[in-house]
């Protein structure tokens, strides 16, 4: 063989060998597609199929359901396949990344479903919160001392009649607004929990005592059902338990007020002073203030102060106010 037909040759099989290289780098670019596209088409030729499988009335299946559904599992089987030969590998970025996050979008979601709807107590308080039954002698009296094992600060018992706004009364001798931002456990809590100032007396013998809660569910948020005008007329009785006694109170007023600090703003001792502020109460008009014309409420009784905060407004609470009977 002379040096002309060795060169030859020798090109000839180069040019088979690349050809052979062409050809294997076709099959490698059509898998690569294959791993992204074709789960993706699958997955989308599935659905379809589903839908249509239950497009008909519910409880009865289509001519074609049987059918339908041999096509579901044979793409399905498809994808598979797909994936058994490493396009499914789980460390490409691909459908298989999605559907992982989806999945846990949705134990998220139902977690957040399971813990917005807790059981609730026979009083409507939620599972996990005190109950006041749970802690009420047979005389009708606080069992104090029991209440005091979980937190010494908890002096009674506030309880709206007919509703779900039943609370430990607490109150802090150190700091006022400690249980502005802790619960009834002294926990760090953003609701708190509902609490009186050191500046009124534990025995309710103020003339006037201010009781503070969050305008949040489960806290104060529920005295806002006092702007609706029959809400106020058929919810007008708040019991307070102590240790020794109930206190019966009857609502006269609900109304959006300033953010003015009541007990450092009016010396209700003064009877003078006293009886000027109960006139400013009975004088407001406001669209959304409900009033007692009718009740008789002097500087010689006491009242008590439910305040929450006003959604939006920051310079304003919402109050409602009871007389002891």
């Amino acid at each position: 063989m002379n040096l002309t037909q060795r060169m030859n040759e020798q090109k000839n099989k180069q040019t088979v060998q690349m050809v052979k290289m062409a050809e294997t780098d076709r099959k490698t670019d059509r898998r690569k597609r294959n791993r992204f596209f074709l789960p993706c088409t699958l997955a989308l030729l599935t659905a379809m199929l589903l839908t249509a499988c239950g497009s008909g009335k519910p409880g009865s299946e289509g001519p074609d359901s049987g059918e339908a559904a041999t096509g579901a599992e044979e793409i399905a089987g498809a994808g598979q396949e797909a994936s058994a030969d490493g396009s499914g590998d789980s460390s490409q970025a691909g459908p298989g990344r999605t559907e992982e996050g989806q999945t846990e979008g949705a134990e998220s979601a139902a977690s957040q479903e399971t813990s917005g709807n807790e059981e609730e107590n026979e009083d409507g308080s939620p599972d996990g919160e005190l109950s006041l039954k749970d802690y009420l002698n047979e005389d009708g009296t606080l069992e104090l001392a029991a209440l005091q094992e979980i937190n010494p600060d908890i002096y009674g018992w506030l309880e709206i009649a007919d509703t779900q706004l039943s609370f430990p009364l607490l109150q802090s001798s150190q700091d006022e607004y400690f249980y502005l931002s802790h619960d009834v456990y002294g926990e760090q809590d953003d609701a708190g929990c509902i609490y009186t100032e050191y500046f009124n007396r534990k025995d309710f013998s103020d003339p006037n005592t201010i009781i503070y809660g969050r305008n949040v569910e489960g806290r104060f948020g529920g005295l806002h059902q006092y702007q609706d005008r029959d809400f106020f007329d058929s919810h007008r009785q708040i019991n307070i338990y102590l240790e020794d006694r109930t206190l019966t109170w009857k609502i006269f007023a609900a109304y959006t007020y300033d953010d003015r600090h009541l007990i450092k703003i009016y010396d209700f001792w003064d009877k003078d002073i006293f009886d000027a502020y109960l006139k400013d109460v009975f004088s407001i008009r406001a669209m959304d203030a409900y009033l007692d014309d009718t009740m008789e409420v002097t500087a010689d009784d006491r009242i008590i102060t439910l305040s929450t905060g006003v959604t939006g407004q920051d310079d304003k609470r919402y109050l409602v106010q009871a007389k002891l009977q």
